[in-house]
């Protein structure tokens, strides 16, 4: 955790955590902004989580889609 809140991305792995709505046409650029960043903040904290996993748990997790959810 102190690693994940060091690369300020800890906050991916708050319950309480809006979902970014599904992309539209309308969207606005600080929305897009905001959807990429959280993509990105997502891939790297499951990325970290993972990588101190043993072989048996990373098997065990890797079908999880979100943080949250390892």
């Amino acid at each position: 955790m102190f690693l994940l809140t060091a690369l300020k991305i800890s906050y991916i792995l708050d319950p309480n955590l809006p979902k970014i709505p599904i992309p539209t046409p309308e969207d606005s650029d600080q929305l897009k902004t905001g959807r990429k960043k959280q993509d990105g903040d997502e891939l790297l904290c499951r990325g970290h989580i993972f990588n101190k996993m043993s072989d048996y748990l990373y098997g065990l997790f890797t079908s999880k889609k979100f943080s949250n959810e390892i």
